[in-house]
């Protein structure tokens, strides 16, 4: 009997699988060239979840709230987002996930490093998880840079926040072996273009 149940879980997994769409996660802070790379990869066959009315709709919701409220509301975004993107028809990417909800947490002082902790764990046990995730990672004086000429004066860059959501990330990315890193410092759109789709190519997405 348990032979018999063991054998019926293993082909609902196996079916789910099957279900669910190959997807891609662009994360990285502000200013590292998410929604640039994300146009580029689109050109590939994948579809911006993050760009749908629907997800729009769930983030802008998230942006008018403050505090704790603020995070879970991005969390509730989070989980829409990563559903969208398993079931999804065609290829599909977000730029961010809940891993920036959950370093932006830290980085922010909502949450110690303890909740933050217990938290990814729980996402990772509720949440779609990606078939890849792309971290993007910058100097920040370059990032700087970038977020000033497109006017976005209002983020916080100070090195101390910096410093706190790359370590969430880098603490993050322990649990998740299909996971890639590539630094847009000196490169320009074009290379980290052609960076990611080496990636790909070599992960068979």
């Amino acid at each position: 009997m348990v032979g018999l149940v063991y054998k019926i879980f293993k082909l609902l997994v196996e079916g789910y699988q099957i279900l669910m769409a190959n997807w891609i996660v662009i994360e990285g802070d502000n200013g590292t060239g998410k929604d640039t790379l994300a146009e580029q990869v689109k050109t590939l066959g994948y579809d911006i979840v993050t760009y749908t009315k629907e997800a729009k709709s769930a983030e802008m919701k998230a942006r008018a709230l403050n505090g704790e409220e603020r995070l879970l509301s991005f969390l509730e975004y989070n989980r829409l987002c990563g559903s969208m993107a398993a079931f999804a028809n065609n290829p599909s990417l977000l730029v961010r996930y809940w891993l920036s909800t959950m370093a932006a947490a830290y980085a922010d002082q909502l949450w110690s490093r303890e909740k933050m902790n217990e938290q990814v764990i729980r996402c990772i046990d509720q949440f779609p998880v990606p078939n890849l995730i792309i971290q993007i990672k910058c100097e920040l004086s370059t990032r700087r840079t970038r977020v000033a000429m497109r006017g976005n004066s209002g983020d916080n860059m100070c090195m101390e926040r910096d410093k706190n959501y790359g370590w969430a990330l880098d603490e993050m990315r322990k649990h998740f072996p299909s996971w890639e890193s590539v630094d847009t410092t000196h490169l320009s759109p074009p290379e980290v273009f052609q960076a990611v789709q080496g990636i790909l190519k070599r992960r068979g997405l």
